[in-house]
This record gives structure tokens, C-alpha cells and sequence, in this order.
């Protein structure tokens, strides 16, 4: 059978531009028949989610399959706010599903998470275990975190006016020279 178990780096949130990791293991016990592992990650609105940082096949809907499941897993994905959450509890709810000796099985975990202010967010404990294995996975990582510059694009503009621009124009308005 297999045991799925969540933890996140930190239990708490910063409810603006707040960053955090969530670590999920999959420990088998006898895993030499689980096949078409998915793992489906739904958060509340305004909870953002990166792809895996194992590379795991992964959708749009950030559903990840594992055909085979063989050994112990480990799977980390980086969540974070772009807006403000309104402060209180939440839940990250993780659906998944396999197939075990030719049975299907689905379960869902539910993970708390606490929405804190910006003035709180100085004593959010951080899990050492879940730090040091983000920190292992970003050095191993193909998937590297690069910025790009997009040059700008200027582009001219055409100050000469057709002949009824210019009779029927009325200066001062729209920019018209």
C-alpha cells in the first residue's frame, strides 16, 4: 500500500507576497504494483502555485501523474500570494488516486494554513526538514529560476496629416499637431 503525508515549510502565511514549500511524500510499502499515481493540489483563490520543482509530468491544472510508482517519492511544489488575503484559516486540499493489484483507490488530504499579517510574519516558524530539502531540490533542479529583459519597442509615430485631417483637425484635442 502507500502512505501520502504533506507538510508544509511553514504552517503560516504572509498574507501579501507571501512565499512557502509544500513537501509531499509518498512511502511505499509495497509499491511494486502501484501504477497511475495522480496527485491533483487544490488551493483557495489567490493561493499561486509553480510547477513542481521535481519535474514531474505536470498540467495546466497543476494535476501531476506518476505511471509508476517503485520507490519512496518526494514531491515539492512553491506557493505564494501575488494579492492580499483576508487573514484567518485556510485549507490546501490534496486529491490523489492510484491503482494497487489492479483495485483503484482515491483519497484527499487536508492541509491547514494560516493567513497572517505582514507584522506577524517575523515569528512564522520555519519545518528545518522541509527547508533543507527545498534548498537540496532547487541545487538539483533543472528547472532553474532565470529572469528575463524584454528590450523595449519603440516605435515611431507619424506626424504627417492627410489633407482632411488637416482642413477638418481642431487643435488641442487628441494630441493632433
Amino acid at each position: 500500500m502507500m502512505k501520502v503525508e504533506a507538510r508544509l515549510e511553514k504552517a503560516e502565511l504572509e498574507c501579501l507576497e507571501g512565499l512557502n514549500h509544500l513537501w509531499i511524500h509518498l512511502e511505499c510499502v509495497d509499491c511494486s504494483v502501484i501504477v497511475n499515481f495522480r496527485l491533483h493540489l487544490d488551493f483557495p483563490e489567490g493561493i499561486c502555485l509553480l510547477k513542481n520543482l521535481n519535474d514531474f509530468p505536470e498540467d495546466q491544472s497543476h494535476t501531476v501523474t506518476v505511471p509508476k510508482v517503485d520507490q519512496n517519492l518526494d514531491m515539492v511544489f512553491e506557493l505564494f500570494t501575488e494579492k492580499k488575503l483576508p487573514l484567518g484559516r485556510i485549507f490546501l486540499i490534496l486529491l490523489f488516486s492510484f491503482q494497487n493489484h489492479g483495485q483503484f483507490y482515491k483519497d484527499q488530504r487536508q492541509i491547514p494554513l494560516t493567513i497572517v499579517s505582514e507584522e506577524a510574519s517575523d515569528k512564522i516558524i520555519m519545518d528545518q526538514e522541509v527547508v533543507s530539502l527545498v534548498e537540496k531540490m532547487k541545487k538539483h533542479t533543472k528547472q532553474g529560476y532565470t529572469f528575463e529583459t524584454i528590450p523595449r519597442v519603440i516605435q515611431e509615430a507619424i506626424t504627417e496629416l492627410s489633407p482632411l485631417e488637416r482642413k477638418y483637425r481642431i487643435d488641442g484635442v487628441c494630441g493632433a499637431v
